[in-house]
């Protein structure tokens, strides 16, 4: 095993002490041995460190019910290159948090947190073993769109339930993830069409971190209790996936 088998994000999440308990030991463990591996962390907590110092003044203000939007990078575009531009938002949200003003809510977003609390009934469920291959069917099925449910478990999440909700809220299909501690983080996708008007967001919403991210042709809804950083991961994992 080298340095090169773990992933930039997998480092990361490993730093912030959010990786798989299981995982983050083989990572410690390898650090004593491989120098170059040793090396790779010792320079990215030098950059988160310098990014606490820069950043740490306004991290600490609230984040409002509503952020500004911010327009996600047209692919194609490397993996990192998606995760600095999530990281970025993140720090841009909260920095100019003050200035912005509350619009009206998206429908999708409430449908993602009633779903997510039950209150809302799906059309069917998928919990089989094969839960990924077919959560891929479904959403190709239902949404008419060809993309593979995300694979989160190196930062580690597990995929546990596909659903679809529809058509009276307006069909999408929720993808429900849990870690470790018994967290759940959900996805909701939906087809939309015409120009986002909000194309990145990132907010708060019934004591969750919820981040909207839209295309032309898709919007997905993120929902989770867990800090922006890791929101902000775990979304540029899902647009690279998706390809959104």
């Amino acid at each position: 095993m080298t340095a090169d088998t773990f992933s930039d994000i997998e480092l990361s999440a490993f730093i912030d002490g959010e990786l798989d308990p299981a995982r983050a030991a083989t990572i410690e463990a390898r650090l004593a041995a491989d120098p170059v591996l040793a090396q790779r962390v010792k320079f990215y907590r030098a950059d988160m460190a310098a990014l606490a110092r820069l950043y740490d003044p306004v991290m600490s203000w609230p984040l409002p019910e509503r952020t500004p939007a911010v327009r996600a990078p047209a692919r194609p575009r490397p993996r990192w290159i998606a995760m600095a531009a999530a990281a970025a938002v993140a720090f841009v949200v909260v920095g100019t948090a003050w200035q912005y003003q509350a619009v009206a809510d998206d429908r999708l977003v409430a449908d993602a947190i009633s779903a997510r609390s039950g209150s809302l009934a799906p059309v069917d469920t998928l919990d089989d073993p094969g839960l990924a291959v077919a959560a891929n069917a479904e959403i190709e099925a239902r949404l008419g769109l060809k993309a593979k449910a995300p694979d989160l478990t190196k930062a580690g999440w597990k995929l546990v339930r596909a659903a679809t909700y529809g058509p009276s809220s307006g069909r999408f299909v929720e993808l429900r993830y849990r870690d470790a501690a018994g967290r759940i983080f959900t996805i909701a996708l939906q087809l939309r069409s015409g120009e986002p008007d909000r194309p990145f967001e990132v907010t708060k919403r019934d004591g969750l971190t919820a981040c909207i991210w839209k295309t032309d042709e898709l919007e997905a809804v993120m929902l989770g209790e867990m800090k922006v950083t890791e929101m902000t991961r775990l979304a540029a994992m899902t647009y690279d996936a998706l390809g959104i």
